[in-house]
């Protein structure tokens, strides 16, 4: 069997790109992990601008969301209504538990997926700069949009 490997050159093959998407989604991930280490400014220069996009894009799209939003619940109201659908509540709560069951199994998580409340808060105050910024700038992008 001939392996094709020794008649091809090492400088022919593909190199691992350090700019690939993965690389630069994984730095990015990895500095959003430690803001809370950053400058105060930082903190809050960057979670005002994530909240200036998130409420110009939710200003913009507001309206269309609430329309689908209300004509969906009208319409499975009315079909509720008028029998087209049926639920089995039972059915539906065992359903909902083997999912949780298989999901803590697959993922391995050993504890509550609700947090306690010295986690949400030791996460807020470490976050706070960065969450005030968001606030800020979410209101602001929400008026201009």
């Amino acid at each position: 069997m001939v392996d094709i490997k020794d008649y091809v050159s090492k400088a022919s093959q593909p190199k691992k790109q350090p700019n690939s998407l993965a690389a630069i989604l994984d730095k990015g991930l990895s500095y959003l992990r430690n803001i809370n280490q950053k400058p105060i400014a930082l903190q809050f220069g960057l979670g005002s601008s994530g909240g200036l996009v998130t409420g110009f894009i939710f200003g913009k799209t507001s309206r269309l969301m609430a329309i689908c939003l209300g004509l969906s619940i009208v319409l499975l109201q009315f079909c509720n209504f008028r029998g087209y659908l049926r639920f089995n509540q039972t059915s539906l709560e065992r359903d909902l538990r083997d999912v949780k069951n298989s999901l803590t199994k697959e993922l391995g998580i050993d504890r509550p997926l609700i947090p306690t409340d010295n986690e949400v808060e030791s996460f807020l105050t470490k976050n706070l700069y960065l969450f005030s910024g968001f606030g800020a700038g979410s209101l602001i992008g929400y008026g201009l949009g």
